[in-house]
């Protein structure tokens, strides 16, 4: 069976490469114990690039995370950049008192003004005032992926990246005992997450129970998901 293998193997490299298409990844990507193999197959006819192959040491998936960098690759891509004010820093106490002074020196023209430049007065200052205390400030991906979930915490966060850890431990020294570890620390924190994801939409189809709009968006964010998750929230709905 063996020998059937490798020769199955031999005559699909050699047919690739009579065709002119060659490996780049040529190391295992799929390590489960003692048994290593390559399941990533990616193969390029184009020799006269610089192609570089990495791969990362993560427990995303059952294999190796995988990627390229191209030296002349020339590759435009349309990025949609996300801005959101920054409030996290606001001292209201300031605002306030900015606002005030603001407002406090009004032109002496502004009794006689017509609605229009009146709005206009009053408005401005409060612009500047919001771009001064609160800025406007462009997502970083990772903030911008936060966004996307919500019940991810700074606890979870930190989990998250303790059990990472104990994955590379495990794949430096090869350790049952540290295999273990790791097992049970990610299903403790997939357990964690399940539940953090489970009581946000919760309060968010109690919160909304009235808002058809709002809780119609928090089905569809749900819809392609875990049907049995979804029916036990429109369930919570129904008894709401």
């Amino acid at each position: 069976m063996q020998k059937l293998i490798a020769e199955c193997n031999s005559g699909y490299r050699d047919t690739l490469c009579s065709l002119g298409c060659y490996p780049i990844i040529n190391k295992p990507t799929r390590v489960v114990n003692e048994a290593e193999s390559c399941i990533d197959h990616i193969h390029t006819n184009n020799l006269s690039i610089e192609i570089k192959p990495y791969i990362m040491l993560h427990d995303i998936s059952d294999h190796y995370p995988i990627y390229l960098t191209v030296s002349k690759a020339r590759l435009k891509r349309d990025v949609k950049q996300r801005f959101f004010r920054d409030t996290s820093n606001v001292n209201i106490i300031a605002f306030d008192r900015d606002l005030h002074e603001s407002l406090d020196s009004l032109p002496m023209q502004y009794s006689e003004c017509d609605v229009n430049e009146k709005f206009d007065f009053t408005v401005r200052p409060m612009k500047s005032l919001a771009e001064t205390h609160m800025p406007v400030r462009k997502y970083t991906r990772r903030e911008y992926k936060l966004t996307l979930k919500p019940w991810i915490t700074q606890g979870i966060i930190s989990s998250i990246k303790h059990r990472d850890s104990l994955f590379c431990v495990y794949k430096r020294l090869k350790l049952l005992t540290d295999f273990e570890t790791y097992k049970q620390f990610r299903n403790r924190v997939t357990h964690v997450k399940d539940l953090a994801k489970h009581k946000y939409y919760e309060e968010q189809f109690a919160q909304n129970s009235r808002n058809s709009k709002r809780t119609w968006k928090l089905i569809n964010d749900l819809l392609g998901k875990q049907i049995s998750l979804l029916l036990a929230h429109l369930k919570l709905l129904i008894q709401i």
